[in-house]
């Protein structure tokens, strides 16, 4: 079908550019089909035959140069407008095309949840307006005084904190309705949602506690009234959920994501499996994401400079200092766990393992063959292709304002497998499996963007970029800042970067979603600033034994012993590392 779509190139046959990025969204279509549909012993191949009818992959070319062209998916029904940047990002709609649903609504891509979203705003505004009428006003505990009253933070600007870790007792569910639970789609959040599945994390007992989240769960069915929402997920078509909260308050704008607080996260805590901690169930508003915190000191006798995987945790936990008193004797092994946690964070901050591998054979280069993925676990958290990463800048361009981040979307995930030299000493036996670290690097890149003002200098006086094809992040972050001080723009600070895995600070959150868990005080005076100021840097956060693990097998292998339970992954993400 022939689109109206002024400024958008067609693809030319016999164009190599056109073709090779025609075969790409092509291969990439037909593995996530494979990883959805075909059973897991199948080893062939596949791509897609063909589009959807109504669908094109055209073109559009930011600057005279022919070899610099961004390709987007058009056909939505929405209009030209809405066009799909990746194959990641159209293969929702793909699923829903392929099956027998004819409502919008049962689609989870982006554009549909938008749409879908709008129309059950507009619905539960109606059913508020008439509740509010008939029903006395609430009475609500501000987020504020919740976190001030139980980690005892001092109200100071909002800067990454040490965790104040202390002996907590075993945690327990503390819930009064059993709710039942099932998994949402594909295991995943959203997008711009804070926590994601297999991401290491703070948790709220009676005190800071550090976890890792195994799997993902929201409730089944909704109660009274309130905002509805949907859960995106790239592996499903008809999965649309919806669930209830009533505490909107620290989120102005949902903007048609899935509510947090409707989502159950099962966290293992991290120490040393021999302790047998059980997991535990745990709401959006008791964790904080691992940046957030620095990791206090070790601090018992012979374990400072050393790495989780060389004590011997049993014997270390069942033979206690002989000049201990009885009652420090009595919680040594609590004592011990709390020491293994950290160290254990550590070593796993220091790590990254990659999963769903890209089909193709690796790219011979010089010395080393080059694997490309779509996503990965670095340190502490995981990352898509498509997602925004704080990134150092390369020092190319003026500082334009105090704090200010460079901003990477995250196009392409290279892992160099150097050749290993069989000569090279072998490790000597260690008390406990040791993370083996590969001959392997990592490289993100894709372009990279920074959030200014428009009364700055610097970059600030760059053309302001449009964040819609950016993603959500992009559009969340821009309409949040400048809801509370017009003037902000992203400006694009290089067109084609490249950072090595020391360069990646970590994520990027959104501020509105970030802010209000980590000071909320600030937060409720509206004294806004931007999420990155309250982030550590995955570089500093680490320091295991003086050394870096490099890249992992897959994200059980990076906690070994530091956890008693097993992550629930989706069938689509894949961790097996080509060969």
């Amino acid at each position: 079908m022939a689109l109206p779509i002024p400024f958008r190139e067609a693809l030319q046959e016999n164009d190599d550019t056109d073709r090779a990025n025609r075969q790409k969204w092509e291969i990439v279509l037909g593995l996530f089909l494979k990883e959805q549909l075909a059973p897991n012993d199948d080893k062939r191949e596949y791509k897609l035959g063909t589009f959807p009818r109504g669908y094109e992959l055209r073109y559009i070319k930011k600057t005279s140069d022919e070899t610099k062209r961004d390709y987007y998916l058009f056909g939505h029904p929405l209009g030209a407008k809405h066009k799909y940047r990746s194959p990641a990002d159209f293969f929702p709609h793909l699923l829903w095309l392929s099956g027998d649903s004819e409502d919008l609504g049962d689609c989870s891509c982006e554009f549909c949840n938008k749409l879908a979203e709008k129309m059950r705003t507009r619905l539960a505004q109606a059913a508020t307006a008439t509740a509010f009428r008939q029903a006395p006003v609430p009475t609500w505990t501000t987020t504020a005084s919740a976190w001030s009253a139980s980690a005892g933070q001092p109200t100071t600007p909002p800067t990454a904190k040490q965790a104040p870790l202390a002996h907590a007792a075993p945690a327990t569910q503390t819930s009064s309705t059993a709710l039942a639970l099932a998994a949402l789609p594909a295991g995943m959040t959203g997008e711009t949602h804070m926590f994601r599945n297999g991401e290491m994390v703070w948790y709220r007992t009676k005190a800071w506690r550090l976890g890792v989240i195994v799997s993902i769960a929201i409730p089944a069915s909704s109660s009274s009234s309130s905002s509805s929402s949907t859960s995106t997920s790239t592996s499903t078509s008809t999965s649309t959920s919806t669930s209830t909260s009533t505490s909107s308050k620290s989120h102005p704008s949902e903007d048609g994501l899935c509510n947090e607080t409707a989502i159950t996260y099962r966290v293992a805590p991290i120490g040393h499996y021999l302790l047998n901690t059980p997991s535990l169930k745990v709401q959006w508003n008791d964790m904080r994401p691992f940046l957030t915190f620095s990791v206090p000191v070790t601090t018992l006798q012979g374990l400072p400079g050393k790495a989780f995987w060389e004590v011997d945790w049993p014997n270390f936990t069942r033979d206690p200092p002989a000049d201990m008193s009885e009652r420090e004797r009595a919680s040594w092994a609590q004592m011990a766990g709390l020491e293994a946690s950290k160290m254990a964070a550590r070593c796993v901050n220091d790590s990254f393992s990659c999963f769903n591998a890209l089909p193709g054979p690796p790219q011979p280069m010089d010395g080393y063959r080059q694997y490309l993925f779509s996503g990965l676990f670095l340190g502490a958290e995981m990352i898509h292709m498509g997602d925004a990463v704080r990134v150092n800048d390369n020092g190319s361009t003026a500082a334009d304002a105090a704090g200010a981040v460079t901003i990477m979307r995250v196009g392409e995930m290279r892992v160099k497998a150097h050749d290993v030299k069989t000569s090279q000493p072998q490790p000597q036996p260690q008390p406990q499996p040791q993370p083996q670290p590969q001959q392997r690097e990592l490289e993100l890149a894709g372009s990279t963007y920074r959030l200014v003002h428009g009364s700055t200098t610097g970059v600030a006086q760059l053309a302001a970029v449009d964040p819609t094809p950016l993603g959500r992040y992009f559009e969340e972050e821009l309409a949040g800042q400048n809801q509370y001080k017009p003037g902000w723009k992203w400006v694009t600070v290089e067109p084609s970067a490249v950072r090595g895995e020391a360069d990646v600070q970590g994520r990027a959150y959104v501020s509105h979603r970030l802010l209000p868990q980590v000071d909320a005080q600030r937060w409720e005076a509206r004294q806004i600033t931007t999420a990155p100021q309250c982030l550590n840097k995955r570089a500093h956060s680490g320091s295991c034994g003086a050394r870096h693990l490099g890249c992992q097998k897959n994200r059980e292998a990076t906690f070994g012993a530091s956890i008693g339970d097993k992550f629930a992954f989706p069938a689509t993400i894949r961790e097996a590392f080509p060969q």
